[in-house]
């Protein structure tokens, strides 16, 4: 029974692995590997007035399979700067940033689909924004995806990480509390601000120290999926995702 039991997961597993028929590639045509990441930077050399080119991914998706297939995109927010836009094409069409899924695409067997192409402008905000790709089959769980940082920084602090900065809630989901780890350079005007999906602001922490750990009370907030920005003299430095699950 045993021998007959391994024999059907190395079977399964073969059949997972010989699925995965899509592959990515850089635009330099370099091959990556499932959960990749990207950096694309912007520097302003001007803390007083930024100014960000709007950064740009190219990506090259090939089917290494017998028959054709049909592929969506789909994108997938990790962790992004308020404030800011993005938007991606594909196949010489070109989606909003609110179009999370595009339409499937069809790629020949053996061939490459080289026009994908994920857009994102900082809008002067300083920080950084990962947002994943996934290159799915169409109603297939054959999938390859790569994720993308895109990095909008003033030269006078890339090399200290912007010296501020707010760790991940704990706990994540949370239920009544949840405690954040902050590093900030000035206190003059610090504040930590939860906003809902709908981008209202349902709280506003002013912050004291330089260092230390807030705690911050969201028994009253609806279940449900939050966004907490740390906020420096009218600033966003950076967003992060909260989920609240009474």
């Amino acid at each position: 029974m045993k021998k007959i039991l391994l024999s059907l997961i190395f079977l399964s597993i073969g059949l997972i692995v010989k699925s995965q028929t899509l592959e990515l590639y850089t635009e330099n045509n370099v091959l990556l590997v499932n959960g990749d990441t990207i950096s694309i930077d912007s520097v302003s050399t001007s803390l007083d007035s930024l100014s960000f080119n709007e950064m740009t991914v190219k990506l090259n998706v090939k089917n290494t399979g017998t028959v054709s297939k049909s592929v969506i995109c789909k994108k997938q927010y990790i962790d992004t700067v308020a404030g800011t836009d993005n938007s991606f094409c594909w196949a010489g069409s070109c989606w909003p940033e609110a179009t999370l899924v595009s339409p499937p695409q069809p790629i020949d067997s053996g061939a490459t689909n080289s026009e994908f192409s994920g857009h994102y402008d900082p809008n002067n905000n300083i920080g950084t924004s990962i947002i994943t790709y996934i290159f799915k089959v169409w109603h297939s769980d054959d999938s390859s995806w790569v994720n993308v940082k895109y990095n909008a920084n003033y030269s006078g602090i890339l090399n200290n990480s912007f010296s501020s900065s707010i760790s991940a809630p704990y706990p994540n989901p949370a239920n009544n509390n949840i405690s954040i780890n902050y590093n900030i350079s000035n206190k003059n005007n610090a504040n930590i601000l939860i906003y809902n999906v709908y981008g209202k602001l349902e709280k506003q922490i002013s912050i004291n120290n330089l260092i230390g750990v807030i705690n911050i009370n969201v028994s009253d907030l609806p279940s449900g999926i939050y966004f907490y920005s740390l906020n420096i003299d009218g600033k966003i430095i950076k967003t992060s995702k909260l989920i609240v699950n009474h």
